[in-house]
């Protein structure tokens, strides 16, 4: 069984990924602060259906210098890693220019900008590229989970009328996208980005 960390699994993107994964077989070490019960209940699930599996892992993303041993401890328990799905991030309804410090560089030290992550993406690409590895980035846009959600009626309207195809895309969108990155089929795609919106920015 292919063993894939993905961050920021306990909610939303990440647990629809996490989903999505296992129930095409693979591991999916689920890495996040606190489990929530949607996690618990996909890992029942996953260990019912008998393919794939999800296994929880608590780790604190800005705790960066205790990575290597994270990664570490899951190679022993697991085995080789087949893939990293980076997708923790942070999200806030405050307006920065009224944010504590603090608040600022915790924002920036878990939370890439979108410039420097796609930046990232195409350098790693290359340089990892000669050992058979490929790097992309998923950008997904404004996406129906409980950070839209919280939104009033009148800025998912409006969200919504500026998309191409007049509606926001599904968490599940996203976790097919990055499934098919994590597949076969996708071995000769490295150093992109690919955008999963409904036409947002088209």
């Amino acid at each position: 069984m292919r063993n894939v960390i993905v961050t920021g699994a306990s909610r939303g993107l990440g647990l629809a990924i996490s989903e999505a994964l296992a129930a095409s077989g693979y591991r999916v070490l689920a890495i996040a602060r606190s489990p929530t019960e949607q996690l618990h209940a996909l890992i029942a699930a996953a260990a019912q259906a008998g393919r794939g599996a999800v296994q929880f892992h608590p780790f604190d993303l800005l705790d960066t210098a205790a990575m290597p041993q994270l990664v570490s401890r899951l190679r022993q328990e697991v085995g080789p890693l087949y893939g990293l799905v980076n997708n923790a991030g942070l999200g806030t309804a405050g307006v920065l220019a009224m944010m504590r410090d603090e608040q600022i560089e915790t924002l920036i030290r878990l939370n890439t900008t979108k410039a420097s992550l796609i930046g990232f993406t195409r350098a790693l690409a290359r340089e990892v590229g000669e050992l058979g590895i490929t790097v992309n980035a998923v950008a997904p846009g404004f996406v129906d989970t409980e950070m839209t959600r919280e939104m009033d009626d009148k800025q998912r309207e409006q969200i919504i009328r500026r998309s191409a195809l007049r509606r926001l895309p599904e968490p599940t969108d996203v976790a097919a996208t990055v499934k098919f990155l994590l597949s076969e089929e996708a071995r000769n795609i490295t150093g992109t980005t690919l955008t999963v919106d409904a036409g947002n920015t088209a």
